[in-house]
């Protein structure tokens, strides 16, 4: 085992973060507002009346997740973050696969989360200042002026990265939440809708679909891994990150369900499924009957404003991973270096400018220009995301269920979170990928499986090159005599 370089050009800056810091980038990872506008809207398109109770199942997951990744985070530090668990709990085969899934992941992910914010931006300019037609009339233009903003504030320096996502994320968190108590404290439509926080008032629809919403709603956590990547970077992680990590999963749970509840509320348990075909445009409606009209387009500004600290979040966390990779030698170790003043990763930021680039010109290529294509673009490349998603989750969860069974950890962080986990996780598959969706996701899917096809393929030819020796980065232990190896300060 090695420990971390004392060269300035191969450190990230340590003690940069404290809890508030982590959870700012883990929540705008997450970007909440966003996700329970958009993917929820998908969930109440099936679940109707029932979407909050849907939330609420899939809330169990999301602190089932939580527990693992706090469990893990005690024993592991290091920029790698699921990448550097599983390799400790699974051993380097097993963590290279998953570090291989997860920068596909952010193949995808990061122009398309670009992508997103952008024709956010196309919807609220069309709302706001509808006789400008150049404001509202292609993603690609918002995208390439997003794109080095975000790129400069990560490389600038991690704290400036989380003063902007904490400010911005209290910022968004807290519009939607002034909307939702409004609607609540009006009653809605027909009355609190208190009878859909129920998983046994199924509103007319099977339990079945409910299981479908279910897993589509467990997806809503994606990117709560976020604050397990910048681990070298805290102050005191095997403390902070744990804490970071179930503040995360506590605040963003109470947002989903009771946005939720108020969306439902508002629309009534009989018109819900409505939500499914206006995505985040459901504010507009909604502020017109509980609010005042301009508070929705306000609204769609803050939701594409929450697609930026999203991207900033996972740009600052997939960066590590790169940064991790070049440092253990399974990518160029120039990627592996960073900036002598700021201490960020900043030739695995380059890395994502030219990834992001590359998926902006086929995205434009293949889809085209206007909102519509730009959702098109976003939905494929999150269809690939929700498949490798679906491997990286349920081995983080076994990773952890290994570790704190070495470790003789308590019954809910070895045995019952990780068991937890892999069944709703592997309810979202079923609820996803069977049957195949149909053309162009069909596509998408296929494009995931070989991308897992040649990670193995990648680990096979390449893995005599590997040492054996454990990942760069701090290796930490709850107890001295836990049975994992200890290194010093």
């Amino acid at each position: 085992m090695t420990t971390t370089s004392n060269s300035e050009e191969v450190q990230l800056k340590s003690g940069a973060l404290g809890v508030p810091g982590l959870v700012a980038i883990a929540a705008g990872g997450i970007a909440p507002e966003y996700s329970i506008l958009l993917t929820g809207s998908v969930v109440a398109g099936i679940a109707g009346g029932a979407t909050p109770a849907a939330f609420v199942i899939a809330a169990i997951g999301m602190f089932a997740f939580g527990i693992v990744m706090a469990g893990l985070s005690r024993h592991v530090s290091a920029a790698g973050g699921l990448y550097s668990f599983v390799r400790r709990g699974l051993g380097r085969d097993v963590g290279y696969l998953v570090g291989w899934f997860y920068l596909g992941i952010g193949v995808v992910v990061t122009p398309a989360t670009f992508i997103s914010s952008a024709f956010l931006l196309q919807n609220f300019f069309a709302a706001a200042a509808p006789d400008v037609n150049w404001l509202s009339s292609s993603w690609v233009p918002w995208a390439i002026v997003l794109t080095p903003i975000v790129l400069f504030a990560a490389y600038r320096g991690v704290e400036i990265s989380a003063r902007l996502l904490l400010v911005l994320a209290a910022l968004g968190v807290s519009s939607v939440v002034l909307f939702d108590l409004i609607i609540l404290i009006k009653g809605g439509k027909d009355g609190i809708a208190w009878s859909s926080l129920s998983p046994f008032s199924l509103h007319g629809i099977s339990v079945g679909t409910l299981l479908l919403a279910v897993g589509l709603a467990i997806t809503c956590l994606a990117g709560s891994e976020g604050a397990v990547f910048m681990a070298e970077e805290a102050h005191d992680p095997r403390r902070t990150v744990p804490r970071a990590i179930m503040g995360t999963m506590t605040l963003v749970v109470v947002f989903y369900v009771l946005t939720s509840l108020a969306v439902t509320t508002g629309l009534g348990t009989t018109k819900t499924s409505g939500w499914g075909l206006l995505g985040a445009d459901v504010v507009s409606g909604l502020s017109k009957t509980y609010l005042v009209s301009w508070y929705g387009t306000y609204l769609l500004a803050i939701v594409a404003i929450a697609g930026i600290t999203g991207a900033l979040a996972f740009t600052n966390y997939l960066a590590r991973l790169i940064f991790e990779w070049g440092r253990d030698g399974h990518l160029p170790r120039m990627l592996g270096r960073t900036h002598r003043v700021h201490q960020t990763p900043h030739a695995a930021l380059g890395a994502i400018a030219v990834m992001s680039i590359i998926g902006y010109a086929c995205s434009f290529v293949l889809t085209g220009g206007t909102a519509a294509d730009g959702l098109v673009a976003f939905s494929w490349m999150y269809t690939v995301d929700a498949v490798l998603i679906a491997l990286v989750y349920p081995t983080v969860a076994i990773a952890g269920a290994v570790v704190g069974l070495r470790a003789k950890a308590g019954l809910l962080t070895s045995i019952i979170a990780p068991v937890v986990t892999v069944a709703l996780i592997g309810l979202s598959i079923k609820s996803q990928f069977f049957p195949l969706p149909p053309s162009p996701y069909r596509g998408a899917v296929l494009f995931g499986l070989g991308w897992i096809v040649a990670g193995v393929l990648v680990r096979l030819a390449t893995r005599r090159n590997d040492t054996g020796d454990d990942p760069t980065g701090e290796e930490l232990a709850l107890e001295p005599d836990d049975g994992i190896e200890r290194l010093p300060a």
